[in-house]
């Protein structure tokens, strides 16, 4: 027989309520959970501007860790999640030309940065020569 959903859960987390139970533990766990939530959150934005998702899961990873344990975070992310939610119901409703526009330009804006990135920082050297040679031949971007 197995157990009802809600007493499954109670047992996954149960190690959490005999945490709690014990005052100086739990702030320190606490502040550990907080210390990883935030410097998630601040490698995430420092991740932001270069090419790549790196940043924005980042941010979302550590809201989620903060969430674990403090309220604010968790109505901050359910409402994060929220506008994700209404956006892609938004661009699902758009023509397709638009959601073809909207892809396009968003691949332009990605391959603007990459260059950028490039030609401010050079190739980087762990790239495979192959790879290389083909960004070498790309104006503007240099070793």
């Amino acid at each position: 027989m197995t157990p009802p959903a809600s007493a499954a859960r109670r047992e996954r987390w149960a190690w959490r309520a005999r945490l709690r139970r014990k005052p100086g533990r739990y702030r320190i766990y606490r502040g550990v959970v907080g210390l990883v939530g935030v410097l998630l959150v601040l490698v995430g934005l420092a991740l932001g501007p270069f090419p790549g998702p790196g940043g924005i899961p980042l941010i979302l990873a550590g809201l989620a860790v903060l969430a674990s344990e403090f309220i604010w975070a968790r109505r901050l992310l359910h409402r994060a999640r929220r506008h994700a939610m209404d956006f892609a119901r938004w661009a699902g409703r758009q023509p397709l030309w638009m959601r073809l526009a909207g892809s396009a330009s968003l691949l332009l804006l990605v391959a603007g940065a990459v260059w950028v990135f490039l030609a401010v920082l050079g190739v980087p050297g762990l790239v495979p020569d192959p790879v290389e040679r083909l960004l070498l031949r790309v104006p503007g971007v240099e070793r």
